[in-house]
């Protein structure tokens, strides 16, 4: 699967050599219309990168990283996604 979709994407740009990179958009368009994967789950670290889990009713899944202003890098894919049941809040939310 990870070939398949890095042969979508547009060539990397230098400093993304060892990664598969892209516009955002085309990321996201390739995962929905390849392997039939939306979001199921997102998090930004401490330098505003924003990380996402995308995943398939059939269980596939990549993750990707999105850089502020530059590229979406696919960094894993695999099967066997399960939704976990729990959903987390997220740190200093509460119930109402």
């Amino acid at each position: 699967m990870w070939g398949a979709v890095a042969l979508l994407l547009m060539p990397a740009a230098p400093v993304h050599a060892q990664m598969a990179c892209a516009a955002r958009e085309a990321v996201v368009s390739a995962l929905a219309t390849r392997f039939g994967e939306t979001v199921s789950a997102t998090g930004v670290d401490r330098n505003g990168n924003l990380l996402e889990v995308f995943s398939s009713a059939g269980g596939s899944w990549t993750i990707v990283l999105t850089i502020p202003g530059g590229p979406t890098c696919l960094l894993a894919s695999g099967d066997g996604w399960w939704q976990a049941d729990e959903r987390r809040k997220p740190a200093g939310t509460h119930d109402s």
